[in-house]
């Protein structure tokens, strides 16, 4: 079963609950959510990475990517703006 597959079952769950008087509204956000992954492109990944200041984790993503993703130093704290990837456009860490 496939992910078209299984939002095709989804929408005719819904319609048959709404039909029937019931509450679909969380199974419309599930549709809605799964839509809007689907449309993620499938050779992106999504990377966390979690630790304390100064402990290398721009030095992983580094070496991860094959790349300078985000900037690295003895200095702490170095990251300022969210690594994004290649060719993107971070923005300010909160």
């Amino acid at each position: 079963m496939n992910l078209a597959h299984c939002l095709e079952a989804l929408e005719e769950a819904i319609a048959g609950g709404t039909a029937l008087g019931i509450d679909t509204a969380e199974a419309a956000a599930v549709r809605q959510t799964a839509r809007e992954r689907a449309r993620f492109p499938g050779d992106a990944y999504v990377l966390a990475l979690v630790g304390g200041t100064g402990v290398g984790k721009s030095t992983l993503l580094n070496a991860l990517a094959g790349e300078e993703i985000s900037t690295a130093s003895a200095r702490r704290p170095t990251t300022s703006t969210e690594p994004i990837g290649p060719g993107t456009t971070a923005s300010p860490i909160r």
